[in-house]
């Protein structure tokens, strides 16, 4: 399958971020957290996330957590109430378009 042109936060053609869509899943767990003490951006084709207070130091870890278009949504939903307690910044693709190019052979 091609790669389809990125669409800011997952929107399809009626402007709304379906239910199960990547950037909906962080939206609900950040609502959720009712802290509101969290900021997501997207940067073309990225969902950026990050605590309102962040300090991230110069130098660091990064984990990179890899999986499928099938396992995609598990594995976020799995995550993020690890990330969010520990107020962790992260980036996810910012839909499974491109999420399914990044899996691709195609991808560099």
């Amino acid at each position: 399958m091609a790669y389809l042109p990125w669409l800011p936060w997952g929107r399809q053609a009626s402007g709304k971020p379906p239910e199960w869509s990547l950037s909906s899943i962080v939206a609900d767990s950040i609502a959720a957290a009712a802290d509101g003490q969290w900021s997501c951006h997207t940067e073309h084709p990225w969902l950026y996330v990050m605590p309102a207070d962040d300090k991230t130091p110069d130098q660091g870890w990064k984990l990179h957590v890899a999986g499928t278009l099938l396992s995609a949504r598990d594995i976020l939903t799995r995550a993020l109430p690890i990330l969010l307690a520990e107020k962790s910044q992260f980036k996810l693709a910012a839909d499974l378009d491109f999420l399914e190019w990044l899996s691709s052979q195609n991808a560099e």
